[in-house]
């Protein structure tokens, strides 16, 4: 075995194929294979041993994410979060389920606001504010307009006075 836990982990093999004929590019990735609930704990083990250098820690770090994606992903990770608590894996595993919920609550948010019920709702609210605007500013325009004439009646009056 190697000193650095990150070789304990088995080999995670993603190659990237690019499809000639439309320029597409499609992601091919094979998730650590085989894993049983075994091999999961010694991966999650190692993952807490790991301590980077400061110069190489976003490498590693992006190393130690795909490993825990596909341990989150697989579903094997459930239960066994406890085994990282403080350790270096364990933060980069907080974030990313910080990430996640965040994730998780905006996507939440943005279904209800496109909910079509909540959308015909917004709409018809939206109709109802723009007739009571035009509503107050015919009133204010009748009151004007009377005003408007009184004053025109008035001069009127003055002018056959004269």
């Amino acid at each position: 075995m190697y000193e650095n836990p990150l070789y304990n982990v088995r080999r995670v093999r993603i190659s990237k194929r690019i499809t000639e004929s439309c320029g597409k590019i499609e992601w091919q990735g094979d998730q650590v294979g085989g894993l049983d609930e075994i091999t999961a704990r010694m991966i999650l083990e190692s993952l807490a041993r790991i301590n980077p250098p400061l110069q190489l820690e976003r490498e590693v770090e992006e190393a130690v994410r795909l490993v825990l994606f596909d341990l989150w992903a697989s579903l094997l990770l459930q239960g066994k979060e406890h085994l990282l608590t403080g350790s270096w894996a364990g933060n980069v595993l907080e974030h990313m389920a910080a990430h996640y919920k965040a994730t998780v609550e905006r996507s939440k948010a943005l279904a209800e606001f496109q909910d079509p019920e909540r959308v015909s709702a917004r709409r018809a609210e939206k109709r109802k504010l723009k007739q009571l605007r035009h509503q107050e500013r015919l009133v204010l325009k009748s009151e004007r307009d009377r005003c408007w004439r009184e004053r025109q009646k008035g001069e009127g009056d003055q002018d056959r006075r004269d």
